[in-house]
């Protein structure tokens, strides 16, 4: 189920963590030797943290000349068609950029194993079933078909971004940008976890809104899957970011997701991204309907201005899929039960001889 957490100008966080044990260095290394890690002592680790290395700008795909509309939203060609993206090492901590950046989509097959440590970025499908540590669908029903998996279960310090700019329409109010995180960690302070991250960037390269995940913290469920140290998971979950102080301009959306930077603990995710379009440069103010509750649990109410009317109700989910279709005429209101459907926004169609008007409902 997913929960849907809107921001203006600022930022989303979360930023509260389990208590969890401390280790010293050479007890860090032992430990993440055991899970694979590829550091052989302390001094070579320090080192590794030392190196001078190329260091990730804030915009890493400025738009060449004018910028264009969101392309391939929610991956539903199947395809990384209109992403870029980039592998990398986290060698500095989860609070600075991947470094050693290598730009490319760095992918094998459609629904790779997540054991196959060359899949750095993967389309996945339905036909890829549900996270091994997680349990949950790679590909939620209410998403479409497709989803994007960045990494994978191989243990090391590697990372993974990938990004899109556009350029944001008037028919394209708001964005949901929508993940599930899988972290293996233990003891680590913050700076060195595996840790999943996006940033939504405006023209100015500016956030308008921020999401940091390290693992372990709060909302993380523990697997009951480990052949080593604890594994934390994160369920989809979705946030709704509004556009309309955006619109003519270009915004960014970056995910990365690393593992610790002691090479012991890998960290991966799936990603989705949807803009919808609603048909106008706006949803039309002067409605000839209105609903409430909104937000609602279930059961929403249509209201009708002519009660001597004929009207067409339909309701989509954010990819295009019709949810309820009615037909009524000569009332005045009609109530519509959303029970059993996944959290999320949804769009409220109503077509009358005045013409065609939209609202957006949040169903919790």
């Amino acid at each position: 189920m997913k929960k849907y957490l809107t921001a203006a100008l600022g930022f989303l966080t979360v930023c509260t963590f389990a208590q969890a044990p401390v280790f010293s260095n050479e007890q860090h290394i032992a430990r993440c030797k055991h899970n694979g890690g590829d550091s052989t002592d302390l001094a070579e680790l320090m080192q590794k943290r030392q190196t001078q290395v190329p260091m990730l700008p804030l915009r890493l795909n400025p738009p060449p000349g004018a910028p264009a509309t969101a392309g391939n939203p929610g991956f539903e060609n199947g395809d990384f068609t209109a992403w870029t993206g980039f592998i990398g090492d986290n060698h500095n901590s989860s609070s600075a950029p991947l470094s050693n950046l290598q730009a490319g989509i760095f992918s094998t097959l459609m629904d790779a194993p997540i054991t196959d440590w060359n899949a750095r970025h993967t389309i996945m499908s339905a036909a890829g079933g549900n996270d091994y540590y997680g349990g949950f669908p790679a590909v939620p029903a209410a998403l479409g078909n497709y989803t994007a998996r960045l990494g994978n279960d191989y243990a090391n310090y590697q990372g993974e971004i990938l990004e899109q700019t556009w350029l944001v329409d008037p028919g394209q109010p708001f964005v949901i940008i929508s993940y599930a995180v899988v972290l293996r960690d233990y003891g680590h302070p913050q700076i060195d976890r595996a840790y999943f991250n996006y940033v939504l960037l405006d023209a100015n390269q500016n956030p308008i809104a921020i999401r940091n995940l390290f693992g372990p913290d709060t909302t993380f469920m523990l697997s009951t899957v480990s052949n080593g140290d604890p594994v934390y998971y994160l369920p989809w979950k979705s946030d709704t970011i509004p556009l309309s102080s955006f619109i003519g301009t270009n915004i960014t959306i970056r995910f990365t997701v690393a593992g610790c930077t002691f090479a012991g603990h890998f960290g991966y995710c799936y990603v989705d991204v949807f803009y919808p379009y609603i048909t106008g440069s706006t949803e039309q103010i002067q409605a000839e309907f209105s609903l409430y509750p909104n937000p609602t649990t279930g059961v929403l109410d249509l209201q009708f201005p002519d009660t001597t009317g004929k009207y067409q109700v339909s309701i989509t989910n954010t990819v295009g899929q019709l949810i309820r279709s009615f037909s009524v005429d000569a009332i005045t209101h009609l109530q519509i039960d959303l029970t059993g459907e996944a959290e999320g926004v949804y769009l409220v169609t109503v077509q009358s001889s005045a013409g065609v008007s939209v609202k957006r409902v949040v169903l919790q």
